[in-house]
């Protein structure tokens, strides 16, 4: 079965070259898109029907210059219909979309394990992070500690050679 598997609404540089829709066939035969077509929330229609038939598996990107549909980036659905205008799959995205995201079908969004999903009853969770902050953060913070020590020192020494003066005046 063809569905909507993603969406480039805001692609890095231009959108009217750089937008496109990808379908996938997650079935076990392969699937004609004959009769089929796509459509967004203003009504720009494209038709499927010369696209090759999509083997098992295999996902097919339509970019916006073939399709002519313009992906919103302050959301818009898009519509994968049959022929008679059934809506077979659709693929909503509803808020402002940062320059290269890609909108994913929950369905092809993999799940955390449930350990993960996991939380104590007093937290609430946004899903799985995974931070590796890499090296700059060390760096940064070592040559601060170098800097505060270098000028604790400098004023200690300043101080104790103001003392040591008062004394032997």
């Amino acid at each position: 079965m063809i569905l909507i598997k993603e969406l480039l609404p805001n692609p890095t540089g231009s959108d009217e070259k750089g937008e496109w829709i990808r379908l996938i066939n997650d079935g076990d035969e392969s699937a004609s898109s004959k009769g089929l077509s796509l459509a967004d929330e203003s009504g720009k229609t494209f038709s499927l029907s010369a696209v090759e038939p999509i083997a098992p598996g295999e996902t097919v990107e339509l970019g916006r210059p073939l399709t002519k549909i313009t992906l919103n980036n302050d959301g818009d659905t898009v519509f994968l219909r049959a022929s008679n205008g059934e809506v077979i799959d659709e693929l909503t995205y509803a808020r402002n979309i940062s320059e290269g995201e890609i909108v994913t079908a929950d369905k092809f969004i993999p799940q955390a394990p449930a350990a993960a999903n996991s939380l104590p009853s007093r937290q609430a969770g946004f899903g799985a992070t995974d931070y590796s902050p890499g090296l700059a953060p060390v760096a940064v913070g070592l040559m601060l500690a170098l800097v505060a020590g270098a000028l604790a020192w400098y004023v200690v020494g300043k101080i104790y050679q103001e003392e040591n003066e008062k004394i032997y005046d």
